[in-house]
């Protein structure tokens, strides 16, 4: 199964050796650029700077080549040569297994676990029909700090970051993917297809499927595929990508009448459940919980308590997804959020066309950083236009 992920695609001349970086209108730093490889890739690729610094090339297996681009002024340009370095670039991005689910690390460091089939409960007051896999929990900051929650008590179907459909039509019944506990619908990890490690990113791809639960028979509706990618960019915070694709399993198509919430979900952590114990700040500086709600947004930020100290994570939403910038769905009193399309109108997964998001999740320690989670949607969104030559 090929990536999903929204990549800069320009054509890579044969025999290239050079390859052409222009910051355009922003400033760039720790900034992920990826493109076409080129024909011939030496082994252990690297790229060379003017000042003789060599960047590790990691390629993969849809044809593309990805490093991080250190720093780069808005308007400036950036040569580099393709070389081959002296020894294998060591993987610090790194997927690791664990007991079914995957570990990805940055730096030597935890970002997140992909829970993949889950098996067992957390714990022994919470009914089966909860039970699901296919997500992302824990997330980790640099520092350490957990800022997802998982099965919290409140709202047990809220697992870390995690993707349903709350209203939906299908052949004229009503499942529900979202809320699990009604036993109108389900979501479970059919398995996670591969994982790699690099020494610019790790990642997993996997499968989960969507299945309606109010005709008799269940049947499976809807077929997703994720891809995640966990990069190593800088020790201050920590980047993670998601995007996933939606496809009909048969010739039918999934009506998602206007909604408050579906599509993406994010579950705080536990110490921030309760009025008052969460703050959010939006792209569009709105710091109101109740304000923000329903308000589209480019990356919203949601951060408490940690320790000692405070954490967060904030979502960046692709300007390429549906209704982008989509509306904010953001609990009243408890830590959630979910970019929800379905709250500006109907919409639908059509029989014959595949539905794709992307994400970014930055996990952080302190206070969130407006100005620096600007420049990281800038990056995400109008990246660096890069060429050989």
């Amino acid at each position: 199964m090929k990536p999903i992920l929204l990549l800069l695609v320009l054509a890579a001349t044969a025999h290239a050796k050079i390859l052409k970086i222009e910051a355009g209108p922003y400033d760039r730093a720790n900034t992920v650029v990826t493109v076409p490889a080129p024909d011939d890739v030496p082994e252990n690729p690297g790229l060379k700077s003017a000042d003789g610094k060599i960047l590790p090339l990691q390629l993969s297996d849809d044809g593309t080549a990805s490093f991080i681009l250190p720093e780069l002024a808005a308007g400036k340009t950036a040569v580099f040569d393709l070389v081959a370095m002296d020894k294998v670039a060591e993987d610090i991005a790194l997927a690791k297994e664990n007991g079914g689910d995957i570990v990805l690390h940055a730096d030597k460091l935890s970002v997140a676990n992909f829970v993949g089939k889950q098996t067992k409960l957390p714990r022994n007051d919470i009914p089966p029909v909860f039970l699901r896999g296919g997500y992302l929990h824990p997330l980790r900051t640099p520092l350490g700090n957990i800022v997802t929650d998982d099965y919290p008590e409140n709202h047990i179907h809220h697992h870390g970051i995690w993707t349903a459909w709350t209203s939906t039509v299908f052949q004229g019944r009503t499942p529900d993917f979202w809320n699990m506990g009604d036993g109108k619908g389900k979501v479970d990890c059919k398995g996670i297809g591969f994982s790699w490690s690099g020494p610019v990113h790790a990642g997993l791809e996997a499968e989960n499927a969507y299945t309606d639960l109010t005709g008799g028979e269940p049947v499976v509706v809807l077929n997703e595929i994720w891809m995640v990618r966990a990069f190593a960019v800088s020790a201050k915070f920590h980047l993670l990508e998601l995007a996933f694709e939606h496809t009909m399993a048969g010739n039918d198509d999934l009506k998602l009448p206007e909604f408050r919430y579906g599509g993406l979900g994010i579950r705080g952590a536990k110490a921030w459940d309760g009025l008052g114990k969460a703050d959010f700040l939006t792209s569009e500086g709105l710091t109101d919980r109740d304000e923000a709600n329903g308000k589209p947004a480019r990356w919203i930020a949601m951060s408490g308590a940690a320790g000692e100290g405070k954490a967060g994570i904030a979502i960046l939403g692709h300007p390429g997804n549906f209704r982008a910038p989509q509306p904010i769905r953001i609990h009243p009193n408890e830590p959630f959020i979910s970019f929800a399309p379905q709250m500006a109108g109907d919409m639908e997964i059509a029989h014959d066309k595949a539905y794709r998001s992307e994400y970014r999740f930055v996990t952080f320690d302190g206070a969130p950083d407006a100005k620096l989670l600007d420049r990281l949607w800038n990056d995400y969104a109008t990246p660096p236009t890069a060429a050989w030559e």
